[in-house]
């Protein structure tokens, strides 16, 4: 019995016995996967820090992109940052060597923004990475109620500050979310595309168990991919779905590439670090352009961190006992 070898083509070869054997070897190096990880590993990635000051993230990446001329795509970061405050955020863009980046520092500057921490990289940002947010925020023009003093009002103050670090807030989402100002908000969008409502739900070792703390509850986000409660807020659930004629819907558009597995949401979330203190001296306007406020009055700064997708707005909410 013969063997025929030949490397990346066959070749039949037989014995009197008509036995055929066929033998392909493939170069160790020539798979296909390794021809799409070589093109990954050749891309040219540069990270760096942005330094932006009442612009929206996706405004600034406009400009930058103007700038090095590539496209805003080609950007990837791991959220969307305030307009109206400094803010500073993680970034990574491809085709793009630092020393170019660099380049571009002195005519973005006039612009708002800075770059830092510039420094090559293998790969780009994704959703996901970013573990949290920080926040250092200045409450101006606080005001007495009825014959407060003082004394009285910071008393107040702090015992509601007090309150959100023993038991957290709501984690409602932030009223930027839903495009806050505009005639036609997100959700109302999202809702001509697909739709999704939350609902109140236990997860499912919790359920079976009958027994859970208000810090495990979460919210089921709409998608093929989540489970709901089998009880009146299930129930509730399903009829507000139905309103929306989404109630056979499976969460995916291929039409748009949209494809919504859904997500699970804790109601309850804990400010991480959370330190303040009163300031009865003036403080420079930050990130909004405008100010009507009497500087002169007290203020209330505070420094705290938050969890990814929580929101600094809705934590002050919860302090402040007022809608923002």
């Amino acid at each position: 019995m013969y063997v025929a070898v030949v490397l990346d083509s066959f070749l039949d070869c037989s014995d009197q016995q008509n036995v055929v054997i066929m033998v392909r070897f493939r170069e160790k190096n020539c798979s296909r996967k390794r021809t799409a990880d070589c093109q990954q590993k050749q891309e040219l990635y540069t990270a760096f820090i942005l330094q932006k000051e009442n612009l929206e993230t996706l405004e600034a990446i406009g400009f930058l992109s103007s700038e090095l001329g590539v496209l805003p795509s080609d950007f990837s970061y791991t959220g969307i940052k305030d307009k109206k405050a400094i803010t500073y955020q993680a970034m990574v863009v491809k085709k793009v060597t630092p020393e170019r980046l660099k380049e571009v520092g002195s005519t973005i500057e006039r612009k708002g923004m800075k770059v830092s921490n510039i420094h090559s990289v293998h790969q780009h940002l994704r959703l996901g990475q970013l573990k949290g947010n920080h926040f250092d925020i200045i409450v101006r023009d606080l005001k007495h109620q009825g014959n407060d003093t003082s004394a009285n009002l910071k008393e107040r103050i702090s015992e509601a500050i007090e309150n959100v670090k023993k038991n957290g807030f709501i984690n409602y989402y932030g009223p930027q979310r839903f495009g806050q100002g505009q005639n036609v908000h997100t959700d109302q969008i999202g809702l001509a595309l697909l739709n999704e409502e939350m609902v109140h739900v236990v997860t499912t070792a919790e359920e079976s168990a009958n027994k859970y703390i208000i810090q495990e509850v979460v919210l089921p986000m709409a998608g093929h991919n989540v489970k709901y409660p089998n009880n009146k807020v299930g129930q509730q659930y399903h009829k507000m779905l139905t309103s929306d004629g989404l109630q056979m819907c499976r969460f995916r558009v291929p039409a748009l590439q949209l494809n919504i597995p859904g997500c699970y949401r804790h109601i309850l979330k804990h400010p991480h670090n959370l330190s303040y203190h009163f300031s009865d001296d003036s403080v420079k306007e930050i990130g909004t352009g405008d100010n009507h406020l009497d500087e002169s009055k007290d203020s209330l700064c505070l420094s705290f961190g938050l969890d990814p997708s929580c929101y600094a707005t809705v934590c002050l909410r919860e302090i402040m006992k007022c809608d923002l």
